[in-house]
């Protein structure tokens, strides 16, 4: 019985030494992943100790570390070097149109510099990752969207609100209302107009973007959430396409902010035409503390 005891207390020390660098290489890695600051990750080298196997695991998860810091340093450079590299000859050309004597080629080239403007921005944001600097707190998802369609119906597009009032949720509520605001322009971009309608559920809020134009093709509802895809071609029938504009990435962004905050975004198609972006942000995401 003594020496069975000696056995069960000598494996109880060996089994804790070989799983506790395991219990931090996990910690490191969760951190790794949960970080909203990807793009500010610091390098936190975890004890390279224990056992050979588990000592060269550690030490390969530092190496990792390094190689994922000097990446995200080096972007971060990069986009900013292209941001000032692209956006500088584009002051110097909206400078220069103002010796351009006819009225409305002035205007036509100042909406196109305008249009790659926004281009530019809009594709280094999605690049950098969209980092989230403000801290989760209680807000009203019904007022969010009441801003939002207020502001376009101030610009004379035909917008509408309906559903549920004092819709309360904890999160983000500037993410989200970028989010819903990408969801929101899209609509009257290439339906003419937008309905947003609200339902307050057990759990969670569902918000119902409408419009009336074209749709999208059935095969391609999925790609039209992946970056840098324009499906202008069946959207875009109402306007011609230099109206329509953009890089692709409206749908994309809305879709990692909502993924980002615990909820849903998916897409189908109305009877006879039109869109149906379906967003369900749940009231307490498990992944946001307060």
């Amino acid at each position: 019985s003594l020496m069975a005891l000696g056995v069960i207390l000598a494996s109880l020390v060996l089994v804790r030494w070989i799983t506790r660098p395991l219990r931090a290489l996990g910690t490191a890695a969760r951190t790794i992943e949960q970080s909203p600051h990807t793009e500010r990750l610091a390098f936190a080298p975890i004890a390279e100790t224990g056992p050979r196997e588990v000592a060269e695991t550690a030490r390969a998860f530092n190496d990792m570390q390094r190689r994922i810091a000097t990446l995200l340093e080096d972007r971060t450079l990069s986009l900013a070097a292209i941001s000032h590299d692209l956006k500088t000859p584009l002051t110097r050309l909206r400078l220069n149109i103002e010796d351009v004597a006819a009225p409305d080629l002035q205007n036509r080239m100042a909406a196109d510099i305008s249009e790659m403007e926004a281009m530019i921005d809009g594709t280094l944001t999605f690049l950098r990752g969209a980092p989230i600097d403000e801290a989760p707190r209680l807000f009203d998802v019904s007022a969010v969207v009441d801003t939002i369609c207020s502001d376009l119906a101030d610009q004379g597009h035909d917008v509408r609100v309906e559903g549920a009032r004092h819709t309360i949720a904890i999160g983000h509520p500037l993410q989200i209302k970028r989010a819903l605001t990408n969801l929101i322009q899209n609509a009257v971009r290439h339906g003419g107009g937008a309905r947003a309608h609200i339902a307050f559920q057990a759990d969670s809020i569902e918000i119902k973007i409408t419009d009336d134009g074209p749709g999208i093709p059935a095969d391609q509802l999925e790609l039209a959430k992946r970056p840098f895809q324009r499906l202008d071609v069946s959207r875009s029938s109402r306007q011609n396409s230099a109206s329509v504009g953009g890089a692709g990435l409206g749908l994309a962004i809305a879709d990692r902010i909502i993924t980002a905050q615990g909820g849903t975004l998916t897409l189908a198609n109305r009877q006879p035409h039109g869109l149906e972006a379906k967003v369900l942000l749940i009231k307490r995401p498990p992944s946001i503390k307060t």
